[in-house]
């Protein structure tokens, strides 16, 4: 299988980059290296992207603070989360009749996402962070501006499984309780409930794509 993925990369007949902003756990945006007609026979294309996301809300502060760190209160709470995506596509274009192209496309995800909480004027600030695996499928919209240029419109849904989530300390929670190190006696279910993690979610993307 990956011998034939590269030889159909190698024969290929077109490379395309691109960049999109959206939305995804909020802002997002994401480079993008496309593989065109993988098969003269079958309207396949394969496609691969690094992206970056910033969320506005991480979670309960309060929460995860008990959770991960300790029981004092008080500070000002500051909050926000931040992922790297990554992600690979397989894509197969719909006939529509038109110079606009649809396609359907499916593929792995992973994230690398960190939590951000501070409690101002109370001298506290700390992490919690997840690698997560998923997957998703949507349908793309590509629209020629020129020769060498066209605009590109995604709209999917995105599933990341649950995955351990760890503080800065010792503390840390997996989703089957084997390598749990608690902090008392909050499970895993406790912290997922305080931090944003991804989960299932719905990224919408508008950018460009150039021929190289």
């Amino acid at each position: 299988l990956v011998f034939t993925i590269w030889v159909s990369l190698a024969s290929a007949q077109e490379f395309r980059q691109g960049f999109s902003l959206g939305y995804q756990e909020d802002i997002a945006g994401i480079v993008t290296l496309d593989v065109e007609e993988l098969n003269a026979q079958v309207p396949f294309s394969f496609g691969v992207f690094v992206g970056y996301s910033y969320q506005f809300d991480s979670g309960n502060a309060e929460d995860a603070r008990k959770i991960f760190i300790n029981d004092a209160t008080g500070g000002t709470i500051q909050k926000f989360g931040s992922a790297i995506i990554l992600g690979a596509d397989f894509r197969y274009g719909l006939s529509t009749g038109s110079d606009t192209e649809l396609r359907l496309f499916a593929g792995p995800r992973g994230v690398l996402y960190q939590a951000h909480y501070a409690f101002l004027g109370d001298n506290e600030d700390f992490d919690v962070r997840s690698n997560q695996a998923g997957a998703a499928g949507g349908i793309q919209a590509l629209i020629p501006v020129s020769e060498r240029i066209d605009l590109s419109l995604s709209v999917g849904v995105a599933y990341y499984l649950p995955a351990t989530l760890e503080g800065h300390g010792e503390f840390l929670y997996s989703p089957d309780g084997v390598d749990d190190n608690p902090r008392n006696s909050y499970t895993w279910e406790d912290a997922d409930g305080a931090v944003n993690q991804p989960g299932l979610s719905f990224p919408v993307f508008f950018g460009f794509r150039w021929k190289l």
